[in-house]
């Protein structure tokens, strides 16, 4: 039974952060529009459970192309 402390579980959130190469793409595989707060919000939550989010990015990645 999922927890209802979590509107999103750590198993929902390692899932995510999984398939994705930055906070946003956790955002957009959870459906949740893209705004500071959700931003801040989400990465609080990766960082409060330990999900590895090392593979992620960060916002250069696509600089210059």
């Amino acid at each position: 039974m999922a927890n209802p402390k979590y509107k999103y579980t750590p198993e929902l959130l390692a899932e995510a952060a999984a398939d994705s190469l930055s906070i946003a793409g956790v955002l957009r595989y959870l459906g949740i529009p893209q705004s500071g707060g959700a931003h801040s919000h989400i990465s609080r939550r990766l960082k409060h459970f330990g999900i590895d989010t090392s593979r992620f990015l960060g916002q250069a990645h696509s600089r210059g192309t």
